[in-house]
């Protein structure tokens, strides 16, 4: 158990790294005026439904680059995902690690590195 809320405590600080430099700290809310708040309402909805793969695919195939607060999104989805329990994941498919992994992969795509060469 120490072992998983450690590494549940280094996915959250990642995420909040992130926020922090990007986002003042703040994860994404719904937003009347924002274009994207569909795409995170759905996101919502899966997790929800625990069709937590889907709601992942859903945001990788409607990533914006060029849109930061699709970022914002995406740490907010994987924020929301850390803060499940190990048994809802489990039973949805889903683990920690990929939770992490996602996170390193939506950095990747925006070209954020915060510890150099890989």
């Amino acid at each position: 158990m120490i072992q998983n809320d450690t590494f549940i405590k280094e996915i959250n600080d990642l995420i909040n790294m992130c926020l922090g430099v990007f986002f003042s700290g703040k994860i994404y809310k719904d937003n009347e005026n924002s274009k994207n708040n569909k795409i995170y309402r759905e996101l919502q909805n899966f997790i929800s439904d625990g069709k937590i793969n889907d709601g992942e695919n859903l945001y990788y195939d409607n990533i914006d680059l060029n849109d930061t607060e699709y970022l914002q999104i995406g740490l907010s989805f994987y924020r929301a995902l850390n803060d499940l329990d190990d048994k809802f994941l489990h039973e949805n498919d889903f683990s920690r690690k990929e939770i992490k992994i996602g996170i390193e992969d939506l950095l990747d795509a925006y070209n954020i590195n915060f510890i150099g060469e890989k």
